[in-house]
């Protein structure tokens, strides 16, 4: 009888491999097609993922090169706009010119006034030490003898720098790789090296010879700046009278109010009082007999209750004052910056 090939087992009907191992051959092979088809699709699958994470980070990275384009383009007008005001300031007084700009400055004016002392501050502690910087045709050196803490006056906080303009380069290109920065760090000393211009929140643009031009205009801001002051501390007085003696005023008629209706309230009890003495009723006797006790209790609530609404009344008058009148003073107070 013939033996088959892969079992070992005897079979008379066929040659070779029996039926039973040409049935198991049979089902190894599709499921040996099925796993093929299963990691083409698995391998299809995760593509497709690659191919959707690439779309979505590309998405991601265009959408973060937008917002940076239009901060860049807010940063720039902004600059431009400066840059413009201060070339004509120089212009004017046939000076070389110079530019200065700050930011994260909102619309607040307490905070711009704010900005605008701590710009003035880092600026005078800068011609403080104008010594101690060399400006060159390779930007700005600071000298051997030098220490951390004068570099440190020198910025005034982290967050200040220095920006150099080198020489090889229009303005209106605000190519920030053309800017050399000096940055101090307390925990690093200083650094001198390019730094992104998004990491400071006000800069300093000079040039070769705007030190003293620098100077100049500092003393002229700098009155404008104490007139600012005294002018907002004149307004805030102006509108502070106005509001005192306002209130004063509306007291004054109120206390009148007041008195008014104490007066008329005695007199409605006092009537009532000679009505019941002259009433032989039994319920008016009653009452007569405990009118003393009744008189004062309404006299005492009565009066609290005229007093609440006087109270009342006043609180209203001048939550409404003060708003109107702030708004005021805080338009011509802004009219000023």
């Amino acid at each position: 009888m013939p033996i088959c090939s892969r079992c070992g087992t005897e079979s008379k009907y066929t040659y070779g491999t029996c039926q039973r191992c040409k049935d198991e051959i049979a089902v190894m092979k599709r499921q040996k097609e099925k796993d093929r088809e299963d990691a083409e699709l698995r391998r299809k699958q995760l593509q497709y993922l690659r191919e959707q994470e690439k779309i979505q980070r590309m998405q991601e990275e265009e959408q973060e090169e937008i917002e940076q384009n239009k901060l860049y383009q807010k940063n720039l007008a902004k600059l431009s706009k400066t840059y413009t005001e201060f070339r004509s300031y120089a212009k004017d007084r046939n000076l070389t010119g110079f530019l200065f700009s700050f930011y994260n400055v909102n619309d607040d004016y307490s905070d711009l006034v704010q900005q605008k002392s701590k710009l003035f501050q880092f600026l005078g502690n800068l011609i403080s030490l104008d010594k101690c910087i060399n400006i060159d045709d390779y930007g700005v050196n600071i000298k051997q003898d030098v220490t951390l803490s004068s570099i440190h006056k020198l910025c005034a906080s982290d967050s200040a720098a220095i920006i150099i303009k080198q020489q090889d380069g229009p303005f209106d290109n605000l190519l920030i790789s053309k800017f050399m920065c000096i940055k101090y760090s307390k925990t690093q000393g200083y650094e001198n090296k390019r730094i992104p211009i998004e990491d400071f929140s006000y800069i300093l643009f000079l040039d070769k010879d705007e030190l003293n031009i620098l100077i100049t205009y500092l003393k002229e801001y700098e009155d404008n700046y104490l007139l600012f002051i005294n002018k907002k501390k004149e307004i805030k007085t102006k509108y502070s009278n106005i509001i005192d003696q306002k209130l004063k005023k509306d007291i004054k008629n109120h206390d009148r109010v007041f008195i008014i209706g104490i007066a008329v309230l005695f007199s409605i009890l006092l009537e009532i009082n000679l009505f019941t003495n002259h009433s032989s009723s039994f319920l008016f006797s009653i009452y007569s007999l405990f009118s003393p006790a009744v008189n004062i209790f309404c006299s005492i609530y009565l009066s609290m209750l005229v007093h609440y609404l006087r109270e009342k009344n006043i609180e209203d008058f001048n939550t409404k004052l003060k708003s109107s009148l702030f708004e005021q003073m805080d338009t011509e107070i802004r009219s000023l910056i």
